[in-house]
């Protein structure tokens, strides 16, 4: 588990480790950062990477809407914002 809460989206863990990681910690989606993407980028249905510092055009934030039920990462992903 540590892999997925320190290492880049990769070669180091997969989609399916990430679903294991949500299950084990009773979650259905996350937000990660630190990883140099254009903006954001969704992996697999849960895990949302946002660069809001390093990126070759975009930088995004979330603006995280806790009246809204979130299932997944596309429902997360409609709440980015750009700088």
């Amino acid at each position: 588990m540590s892999e997925i809460l320190w290492n880049r989206y990769g070669p180091s863990y997969t989609e399916q480790d990430i679903e294991h990681f949500l299950k084990a910690v009773k979650c259905k989606t996350m937000i990660v950062g630190h990883t140099p993407v254009d903006g954001v980028e969704l992996i697999g249905e849960n895990q949302l990477i946002v660069s809001s510092s390093y990126s070759s055009g975009k930088k995004a934030y979330v603006e995280l809407d806790l009246q809204k039920e979130i299932k997944n990462g596309k429902d997360i992903l409609k709440m980015v914002r750009y700088i």
